[in-house]
């Protein structure tokens, strides 16, 4: 069997050939091309492949332009459908070009490749070695050290697959060239300021020189790390969900765990709510904080824009949020979006009542004074709001509902007595 027949096989293997639906990331380079080209010759053969191809313009570089012209005649040739976007890279102080362009490239993918499509890339063995050195050098552990997957998902939900994994660049320059393939060669791949560069010509070559199938040992070190991290994620999850309570941690549960387990379970946490992953120096200060918390702690710690809080027994992370002070209902309505995404509906109560009426949602007035229906007298909305056991910077959030001027709700807390016996109870909180 010859190389062509061979890769053929490997990527046939990988994939839905009979009802697949494929987007394949077109930079241009022999990587991505010799993958396009593949794929073409598969469409040949199963006609019912769907595939595309997606250029993204970074802007970087002066041959940009030219590149992109190179990747919609290769599409044509092949007719192949291809989109093709154009995105502007702002670098910030402390940020890697690298990283900023990858996030900008994959904010482009998860515009196109929607349910029921898969993102195919074209990384390979060698990249593969090149990565699992850059986790190295960042002191990553054992989920980092795993490098890259062969398939997954992003944050927006881009589905996506790596099928040329097991295939070194030697192979696919082999298979380019077997073939007649043109493709476009980016001349910053030789600039040995970036860090996979310069593991790509002077140090990776050289271990390769010395140890015979160093890159194939690499890549396998790579998987077996993977398949070592599938099994402690399932661990990590069953801790996790031994201590989570709608998306809250339980710290008197996460206090029973070794520091080891606590850390882990903290790091699953933050991630299930994609939060950049902080420093393991800011996490020992959390773990130090959390097992020195008592009942009456004022404990936050940030990431970001993003508060860490704590509240009888629970630890919360809690997102900044913008909301207006004052919306008018409409009482035929029965329904109000406000402005940080959440739902008033009116689910009860007679709303003929209060036609002519002004109706409004007001927040964060803590001093005012309600007697809600089947509680013992009049108090604040401090006092409710605390004996409803609501988190203190969940309080001012609390829609209070006032008809024309008089306070007469605290939705999901209590209707006021002399309200609720004319009308009922009104309003509900929608998510």
């Amino acid at each position: 069997m010859n190389l062509s027949q061979i890769l053929l096989k490997r990527i046939e293997s990988q994939l839905d050939v009979e009802t697949g639906c494929y987007d394949v990331a077109l930079s241009g380079g022999v990587d991505s091309v010799v993958l396009l080209h593949l794929l073409h010759r598969l469409r040949a053969q199963h006609n019912t492949l769907d595939i595309r191809a997606i250029h993204v313009d970074h802007g970087l570089s002066e041959n940009a332009a030219s590149w992109r012209h190179f990747c919609e005649n290769v599409c044509q040739q092949w007719q192949i459908p291809i989109i093709c976007e154009s995105i502007a890279i702002h670098l910030k102080p402390r940020q890697s070009l690298e990283s900023i362009a990858r996030d900008a490239r994959y904010s482009v993918f998860a515009k196109y490749v929607t349910t029921g499509r898969t993102l195919l890339l074209g990384q390979h063995l060698d990249d593969q070695v090149e990565t699992f050195f850059i986790r190295l050098k960042r002191g990553s552990g054992l989920t980092g050290l795993g490098a890259m997957r062969r398939v997954g998902q992003t944050q927006q939900d881009v589905c996506w697959l790596r099928p040329l994994l097991d295939t070194t660049r030697h192979e696919i320059e082999t298979y380019a060239e077997q073939n007649n393939l043109e493709y476009v060669v980016d001349e910053s791949n030789k600039d040995t300021r970036f860090d996979r560069n310069f593991l790509r010509h002077q140090v990776i070559p050289e271990l390769s020189r010395r140890f015979s199938g160093f890159s194939a040992c690499v890549a396998r070190s790579a998987t077996l790390l993977q398949q070592q991290d599938a099994l402690l994620q399932e661990y990590i999850r069953s801790d996790y969900a031994s201590c989570s309570d709608n998306a809250r941690l339980q710290v008197s549960t996460l206090k029973k765990m070794s520091k080891a387990r606590q850390m882990e379970v903290v790091r699953y946490w933050l991630s299930q709510h994609r939060l950049t992953m902080p420093s393991k120096k800011w996490l020992d200060n959390l773990l130090l904080q959390v097992g020195q918390i008592t009942d009456d702690s004022k404990f936050k710690l940030t990431i970001a824009d993003i508060a860490i809080r704590f509240y009888r027994d629970y630890l919360y992370i809690v997102a900044p949020r913008y909301i207006d002070e004052v919306y008018q209902l409409d009482p035929s309505k029965g329904r109000i979006e406000l402005s940080d995404g959440r739902v008033l509906i009116q689910t009860g109560g007679d709303k003929s009542a209060t036609v002519g009426a002004r109706l409004s949602v007001r927040f964060n007035l803590p001093h005012l004074r309600i007697h809600p229906h089947g509680k013992p007298g009049s108090n604040t909305v401090k006092h409710w709001l605390k004996d409803a056991k609501i988190p203190s910077w969940e309080r001012p959030y609390v829609p209070l509902i006032f008809v024309d001027d008089e306070l007469v709700e605290i939705v999901d807390v209590g209707v006021s007595k002399s309200f609720y016996k004319s009308h009922g109870k009104r309003w509900i909180v929608e998510e």
